[in-house]
Order: C-alpha cells, then structure tokens, then sequence
C-alpha cells in the first residue's frame, strides 16, 4: 500500500508491503502479519517490474512505511513506528526523513514534527516542501485520526505547530493516508465519509 514513485520517470515504485523477508523478526501485534518494511520495485525498458527489495537504508526491526518524497526526489518522508511486543502495547509512531545518496537513503532521523510522546505517521508533501499533511489522534481533533498541517520554517528549520484541518475534511472516525496533487488537490482516505 501507500505507493509512491522514487524518480520522476516513473520506473522506480517505492510502496509499504508486510511481506515475508521483512527486517523486523517479530509479527506485528496489531495485524498478526510480518513487520511493515518499503519495498522498491523498478520497472525495465519492456516495463516488465522486477521483483520488490527492501529500500536500502531506512527499514530496521521496527516497522516503516507510507512514505512520500520531495519535488527534487532527493529526500524521503516515511513513518517508522515503535510497537510494542504484546498485544494492547502502545504504538508510537513518527516522521522520519533521509537523503539520497547513491542507490541507498542515508541518516534517517526524526523530522521532528511534534513531541517525541506523541504519535504521527502517513506524510504527504506539497511540491516546494513548505507543507506537510499527515495522520495523528493528538488531541484537539474531531476525533479518531485526524489530518493535520505544519509548514516548515526554512530560517529556524523546525515545523509549526500542527494545525487540524477541520470539519470540512476530518470527522469523527479516521483520516488517514493524504496525497497532496502538484495541483495543490488533497486526496485521503476516510472512515467517516461516504464514498
């Protein structure tokens, strides 16, 4: 799920799986599945796809997915949650980033987007970077997982506060998974509207 594509080509598709293979050794305690790792797959000049591996240098043994990538596909956006071992264990999730070097994505770190005890994931960006959209139960929502806004401050390198953005979008059950269209039209899905 959640595919995005790594080249503006179009011929190499980074997507989330729970495949068999992952790097984490323990099943999720929320799908019973194997661990969320990226996965690339890239397509040939016959447009055959290969077979999808790993996304070198940003899965570990936690659970990593729903990334995004910016205009000059050089840096990523991914979430990473922490998840615990029993079921009923909090899930932590956050916003992570990395550069590209080479074939491989170097120095992952936390984008830093709210505090460290709060959980975020799903990030979505506009195309020159400023904004940021993603997936949080912070409090101050309508409720469930709401969509949520900060714009990145290019002088002090930190993220605003998050903004929600409202009843027009969020409801009282989940948001979650936004796409922001170089067109500037924001896509997501909902368990609270029709359609």
């Amino acid at each position: 799920y959640s595919p995005t594509f790594e080249d503006k080509k179009y011929e190499n598709l980074i997507f989330t799986s729970m495949r068999e293979g992952a790097t984490g050794t323990e099943a999720s305690n929320r799908t019973g599945e194997s661990s969320a790792d990226l996965y690339i797959t890239k397509r040939d000049p016959k447009g055959k796809w290969s077979a999808p591996a790993l996304v070198d240098g940003v899965n570990t043994d936690q659970e990593e997915g729903a990334a995004a990538l910016n205009d000059k596909r050089n840096t990523i956006y991914f979430t990473r949650c922490y998840i615990g071992s029993k079921p009923g264990d909090k899930t932590n999730c956050r916003i992570f980033t990395a550069k590209k070097s080479g074939q491989r994505w170097d120095g992952a770190e936390d984008a830093k987007v709210i505090a460290d005890s709060l959980s975020i994931g799903h990030p979505a960006l506009n195309e020159d970077e400023s904004t940021l959209i993603f997936a949080s139960d912070i409090s101050g929502g309508i409720g469930g997982k709401d969509l949520w806004m900060s714009k990145y401050d290019s002088k002090t390198k930190t993220w605003s506060p998050p903004e929600n953005l409202g009843s027009g979008i969020n409801t009282s059950a989940d948001e979650l998974f936004p796409y922001i269209h170089d067109d500037g039209s924001l896509y997501f899905s909902s368990s609270g509207l029709v359609g």
